[in-house]
């Protein structure tokens, strides 16, 4: 006995996922006991009923699904496992079932399909970071709740080739979403500020938000401890400091506010150049000014 849907006669293979979709917990028991499918099975868009089911926010289904013993972590045709739909869909109550089936919370997407545009870089990310991206704090609270780690973005799947592992951290997607809430609570759990992002010129979050000028950001990271002096790394950028890269991207508010809070504008990066001559690069009469070019180069003459 087959269902219908919509006029057309289903196959048994599509009238275990409808029943997932908008049947009722015997609808699918009974197809599942009929037919012999596995709860595994995917239709024709990659999706298992598990996924289904978290799609349609059905909870009650969803334990259904989990006591049928489905794989928690399977992915999908989109390389998205459950708890990752459950995370960019904001699905709390879904997630709780899963993260009770035991969901694994490092678990990066198999397909890589998310980019950084300003570096066109892909991006194998977690569910936490995925909550974050897209603006669910309430399911970024429940993850970090159930210990996930507030300084990975990508778990013990992550591609290395692709994106090293100190590359991102939840932090800088905090930073790069502009939300101060998510920032706020990542520093709750004890998120490291000093973490560096070797696809963002080695930045910390502090110097990430001061070169897109985010000043309400870079206020809350101050405030939060992060040092205003932590230098990058990486190659092509050494020895760069948050003041650096307000100078070099024209941002005056968070260079005083840097400032302010004990940014050294006498620093010079890993060439010899200080936040005045990117000031100076970057055409900006008002941030030169701000940095006192006389003071900052007596300085250097006295070293």
């Amino acid at each position: 006995e087959y269902m219908v849907v919509s006029g057309s006669t289903e196959t048994p293979s599509d009238a275990l996922h409808e029943y997932a979709k908008s049947g009722s917990e015997k609808d699918l028991r009974e197809c599942i006991a009929r037919e012999g499918f596995h709860i595994d099975r995917e239709n024709k868009n990659g999706e298992t009923c598990l996924m289904i089911a978290v799609r349609q926010n059905r909870p009650n289904i969803i334990k259904v699904i989990i006591n049928l013993k489905a794989r928690i972590d399977a992915y999908g045709k989109a390389g998205t496992t459950a708890l990752h739909m459950s995370a960019m869909m904001g699905r709390v109550d879904a997630a709780k079932l899963l993260i009770e089936a035991k969901a694994d919370l490092a678990v990066t997407m198999a397909n890589v399909d998310d980019k950084d545009s300003a570096h066109d870089v892909q991006l194998p990310l977690n569910a936490l970071v995925l909550s974050l991206m897209h603006g669910q704090s309430a399911m970024a609270r429940l993850l970090l709740e159930s210990k996930a780690d507030s300084n990975s973005a990508g778990g013990k799947d992550t591609n290395e080739s692709l994106l090293p592992s100190s590359s991102m951290s939840p932090v800088h997607f905090a930073v790069r979403g502009g939300s101060i809430n998510s920032v706020l609570l990542l520093v709750e759990y004890k998120a490291n500020l000093e973490d560096s992002g070797e696809i963002l010129d080695g930045n910390t979050p502090l110097g990430y938000a001061s070169r897109i000028g985010k000043m309400k950001l870079v206020k809350v990271l101050l405030q939060c401890k992060a040092d205003p002096n932590a230098a990058t790394k990486t190659a092509r950028h050494t020895g760069m400091k948050p003041l650096h890269f307000a100078a070099l991207g024209n941002h005056p508010d968070v260079m005083r506010l840097l400032i302010e809070h004990g940014a050294d504008r006498t620093a010079k990066d890993g060439n010899g150049k200080h936040a005045v001559d990117f000031a100076i690069e970057s055409g900006s009469y008002e941030a030169t000014k701000i940095l006192d070019p006389s003071q900052v180069y007596a300085s250097s003459c006295n070293e």
